[in-house]
């Protein structure tokens, strides 16, 4: 039993000793981290928040005496942290089927509003409403000149810019049963 009680005694000694000695070591490790932000930009359904949206408009018009124009709306909502972008429209080719209906009848109106978070003045509307018959293929309906988000969101829920857009049309009675159709596409870029 002493035996086992000096060898204790002799570890204890030579961890002291070393931990005394005069031998240093150092070494270092540097870490450098990149925090990579890519460009960009998400177009999505201003109701759904679905990206990419396909939102199929559709207008009944039913003539009745003093009635209002006949109206459907979409909704977009934009987020780009870049400071030049675009949304385009691409209109396809229009079908009157047997409605009379002619592209002058049918009004396209814009309006912006934002999230919390959004920047309204992000972007810039090139018209506020027109007639279908003068929208052209490729014009630009709303150019970016900043991000569209004015504050920090962690959520990425409320720092968006909103396009409103108003379809509409007169309830005449000189249309006659039908369906008329076009596409139009909006085509979020960054020049």
């Amino acid at each position: 039993m002493k035996m086992l009680k000096y060898m204790f005694i002799v570890i204890f000694i030579l961890v002291v000793n070393t931990s005394n000695s005069n031998i240093s070591f150092a070494q270092t490790s540097t870490i450098t981290d990149n925090f990579i932000v890519p460009s960009t930009l998400i177009i999505s359904d201003g109701a759904t928040e679905a990206v990419d949206p396909t939102s199929p408009i559709s207008l009944t018009v039913t003539p009745a005496v003093g009635a209002s124009d006949a109206t459907a709306s979409q909704i977009l909502r934009i987020r780009s942290n870049q400071a030049s972008w675009m949304i385009a429209v691409t209109k396809g080719a229009f079908s009157a089927g047997t409605t009379s209906i002619l592209e002058s009848d049918i009004t396209v109106a814009h309006s912006k509003t934002a999230g919390s978070a959004g920047n309204v003045s992000a972007g810039t509307l090139q018209y506020a409403s027109k007639t279908l018959n003068l929208v052209t293929s490729g014009e630009t309906v709303i150019s970016g000149s900043a991000k569209t988000s004015s504050t920090r969101d962690s959520n990425n829920l409320n720092n968006y810019l909103q396009i409103d857009t108003t379809y509409s049309i007169p309830q005449d009675f000189f249309f006659t049963p039908g369906t008329a159709s076009i596409s139009l596409t909006y085509t979020l870029t960054s020049p």
